[in-house]
């Protein structure tokens, strides 16, 4: 599976020791508010979140790689499970509507068969998103 052999360098590269160092930074990070009463400020807080948590670990310039790698991919494959699949889908959605050729993956046994199709002009994208805060209404 792709988790054992790229976690440990993304853990690594934001200057974490381990990966159960960063699980507690994460979960810790987070901000709980108690007092959310409108669907629409859940859904706003929550997005929120996700934009700000993004901002800290990507520059412009890794933006600008990003947009030109996927520009000259030939196929680009979104994976994830759980919750960071619905990411991959939403992704593979908006990449779509772009008229880049991509497609979602959420099943684990499927991202192991298309990894052995791809070639070196297709882009694969892997969400990994761990996430502590639950909602109660």
């Amino acid at each position: 599976m792709f988790h054992r052999q790229v976690l440990p360098g993304f853990v690594k590269k934001l200057q974490f020791e381990n990966f159960q160092q960063m699980k507690y930074a994460l979960a810790t990070s987070v901000p709980k508010e108690k007092e959310k009463k409108d669907i629409s400020d859940i859904i706003f807080y929550y997005y929120e979140t996700i934009i700000k948590s993004t901002k800290q670990f990507i520059t412009k310039k890794q933006i600008s790689r990003i947009i030109a790698i996927l520009s000259h991919a030939n196929n680009v494959i979104f994976c994830g499970m759980g919750n960071s699949g619905v990411i991959a889908e939403e992704f593979n959605s908006r990449t779509e509507r772009m008229g880049i050729n991509s497609q979602s993956i959420t099943d684990s046994h499927a991202m192991l068969i298309k990894s052995t199709l791809m070639d070196s002009q297709d882009v694969l994208f892997l969400f990994f998103i761990y996430w502590t805060d639950t909602v109660s209404g």
